[in-house]
């Protein structure tokens, strides 16, 4: 494996695994798989390829659907904390250097002056609904994949870039030492633009097949 969005392949027996549940509904891998590809072709219009696309979402099916379709055009995802004011997702933004931002309607309308700011374009996350077929796309294992937050240890803020092979070294590595399996399920409280969740817990249970709870 040498891609994160491998991580959305299955054998035969996988395809009807639950991958994630909430309150409102389920989705198996095999339909999650067939969102991702729908929302992966309408993104493909926007220049995505090698650049920082954000989310800004709770902790939703729609959040995994946008997370995996920017990773399908080569974009890099850049998780923004969903209750941020709207000066700190302006600074995270900038940090990062996105030129986009997958949101919805609540925080775009919070943001309604962004593409002013900085020349950026909001995204509402609904438009995954569209009726579109999925496209294929090459990943290589040394491109950055994600771009998590990080304080700094100067106490300035940062991105710092995780490329597709070394987050899926940390899941191999975290999967040996807490000897988990597909039989396990992943129940996700901490926002998903943590680092520990992004890939000790997402990323872990999307490797594994296993279930997210969210």
């Amino acid at each position: 494996m040498f891609s994160l969005t491998e991580l959305l392949e299955y054998e035969d027996k996988e395809k009807n695994n639950i991958a994630i549940k909430t309150k409102e509904s389920s989705i198996t891998y095999e339909e999650l798989k067939k969102n991702i590809k729908k929302q992966s072709l309408l993104f493909s219009k926007f220049d995505f390829k090698n650049k920082g696309v954000a989310i800004c979402l709770p902790n939703t099916l729609e959040y995994a659907i946008s997370y995996f379709s920017i990773l399908e055009i080569r974009g890099v995802v850049v998780p923004i904390y969903y209750n941020s004011l709207p000066e700190d997702i302006i600074l995270q933004l900038k940090i990062a250097k996105s030129s986009y931002i997958i949101t919805d309607t609540i925080i775009k309308g919070k943001l309604e002056n962004l593409e002013e700011y900085l020349g950026s374009k909001v995204i509402d996350h609904n438009l995954y609904l569209c009726h579109l077929d999925g496209i294929k796309s090459e990943v290589f294992d040394d491109d950055i994949a994600v771009m998590l937050h990080s304080s700094g240890t100067s106490g300035l803020p940062k991105r710092i870039g995780h490329t597709h092979s070394g987050l899926l070294k940390n899941i191999v590595n975290n999967i040996d030492d807490l000897k988990i399996d597909s039989a396990d399920k992943f129940l996700i409280q901490l926002p998903l633009n943590f680092g520990y969740a992004n890939t000790s817990q997402f990323l872990t249970a999307f490797y594994l097949k296993a279930s997210i709870y969210l």
